[in-house]
């Protein structure tokens, strides 16, 4: 049971974090600005990833917690109202890198030919936090299913058309433009749309077959003072751990 659920989980997390490793490997051939700026880019999409992941973590308890108890109005609310959380932060961290990407990226960079492509990387790249935070709550309950594969199969799935755009898309092949930088974002926004997608799609089968359902009004029935005390105390220690760990790292980009 172990091997079954913790290795593909492993494995998808070590393929997320390939993404963004894919991106700079592939955009180093442009030069060392386009490289510095994709990185700069990426480390301040990863305070939203960090953040996202402890939502998801704390989803993962809590639906478990419920599952085991046979719970289903519980487990339910506790999906749509970790779902909701984690769509907020996603709307947030869109805004603020489509609107203000510039600004942003002169906290990392004084060097403007850095800053400008940094800026059309975060802004593009930005895109992909809705679809992202929607595929990593449905992962969240796949695994507590115990169809952690599935998610697995999906993240293979949407690297490899990563990489297979990014190649169209950076260096210009076939029919398609030559966008570097910009072609670099868009390649990992359309596979995490993609990934979205199929996740939605194994998540349906998956709630069929085990005959869940879900109530999307249950976020809105007003859950105990217990609930809210035992959510709080799981959520604040974890997303305050989870944003430090990565604001150092930012802080030392």
């Amino acid at each position: 049971t172990v091997i079954r659920i913790a290795l593909p989980v492993t494995l998808q997390c070590l393929l997320q974090s390939s993404f963004s490793v894919i991106d700079q490997i592939m955009i180093g051939q442009l030069g060392s600005n386009s490289i510095a700026g994709i990185g700069l880019g990426g480390k301040f999409a990863s305070l939203y990833l960090v953040l996202l992941n402890a939502i998801a973590a704390i989803a993962g308890i809590m639906i478990s917690q419920y599952m085991g108890k046979e719970d289903k109005i519980a487990v339910s609310k506790s999906f749509f109202v970790n779902l909701i959380l984690a769509f907020g932060l996603a709307v947030a961290f869109m805004c603020l890198s489509i609107t203000f990407p510039y600004l942003i990226m002169g906290i990392y960079t004084k060097d403007n030919a850095t800053r400008m492509l940094a800026a059309e990387y975060l802004r593009i790249f930005a895109f992909s936090f809705v679809p992202m935070s929607i595929t990593v709550i449905l992962t969240t309950l796949l695994r507590c299913m115990e169809a952690a594969n599935l998610a697995l199969y999906a993240s293979v799935f949407a690297l490899i058309l990563n990489t297979g755009l990014n190649y169209l898309l950076i260096f210009g092949k076939w029919i398609f433009p030559s966008l570097g930088v910009k072609g670099a974002a868009l390649a990992s926004v359309i596979a995490q749309i993609v990934c979205c997608g199929v996740i939605s799609f194994f998540f349906i089968i998956v709630m069929k077959r085990k005959q869940l359902k879900l109530n999307i009004m249950s976020w809105k029935q007003t859950p105990s003072v217990g609930y809210w005390k035992q959510y709080l105390c799981i959520l604040c220690p974890m997303l305050i751990c989870e944003f430090m760990w990565s604001l150092g790292e930012n802080g030392y980009a």
